[in-house]
């Protein structure tokens, strides 16, 4: 079964000198993103992963032909419970009253046949936005499988 491991995003030249370490910080503060790197790229970058072993990470990197910011594409992150979708609220309406250029779009709660998700958007300086969810299966309609991060137990 596949997972997620990475995306590429491309920006602009120049948009890593005039940008990076504020959408460095902005990842590192409301999504709890850490800093990384690729050693022996040759070519602006900002690499953010999840966690120590860079298992799930953001690539973002100059190119002259960048994403476009026209779209509604998105990257959907899922959180373990409601409270952690409002602590990302939170630091992002934080974020947005220091800098005007944090989009956010509270969603609510979506009331769907199988499922209640509480969800919002939140898009800064980059061509994507971030969709910050946690979905709550309703009762009768329980997934067959859970993802789980667990230490890797190692053979003795």
């Amino acid at each position: 079964m596949m997972r997620f491991n990475h995306m590429e995003l491309t920006v602009a030249p120049g948009f890593v000198a005039e940008n990076g370490e504020a959408l460095y910080a902005f990842l590192h503060e409301v999504l709890d993103f850490e800093r990384s790197v690729f050693p022996g790229l040759d070519f602006p970058s900002l690499v953010v992963k999840t966690d120590q072993d860079a298992s799930q990470f953001l690539f973002i990197a100059e190119h002259p032909e960048p994403l476009g910011r026209a779209s509604e594409d998105h990257l959907g992150f899922q959180m373990d419970d409601n409270d952690a979708v409002e602590q990302v609220l939170t630091r992002a309406r934080d974020w947005q009253r220091r800098d005007p250029r944090v989009e956010i779009r509270d969603v609510g709660v979506l009331d769907l046949e199988a499922t209640l998700t509480r969800a919002f958007y939140v898009r800064y300086l980059l061509p994507i936005w971030f969709d910050v969810q946690h979905i709550q299966a309703k009762r009768g309609h329980e997934p067959a499988f859970e993802w789980r991060f667990m230490p890797m137990r190692l053979p003795a």
